[in-house]
């Protein structure tokens, strides 16, 4: 987080003053942050930058709810199960 505020430095966005690639590919990850627990409001910039994001009708039409990243993390943890169950089987 620290190394994201840094590089955002002053500017609106990432790039510049426009969205830019490096928002999206930034945006993807820390977005999602909330949901694991860290809290936006502990970066003064990060928290700002990502309601610009938020305010974009593309953004707010990505946006999960708290019960689908749930699900979601759910079926990582499966994934994980099965992975464990099969390298242990090839012992």
């Amino acid at each position: 987080m620290k190394f994201f505020t840094q590089v955002l430095g002053d500017r609106i966005f990432f790039g510049s003053h426009q969205l830019t690639l490096a928002d999206i590919v930034a945006g993807i990850g820390v977005l999602s942050l909330p949901n694991l627990g860290v809290n936006l409001r502990d970066y003064p910039r990060l928290n700002e930058w990502s309601e610009r994001l938020m305010q974009r009708p593309a953004w707010q039409k990505t946006k999960i709810s708290s019960e689908e990243f749930e699900a979601f993390k759910g079926r990582v943890r499966a994934l994980v199960r099965l992975r464990r169950y099969q390298a242990n089987k090839k012992k």
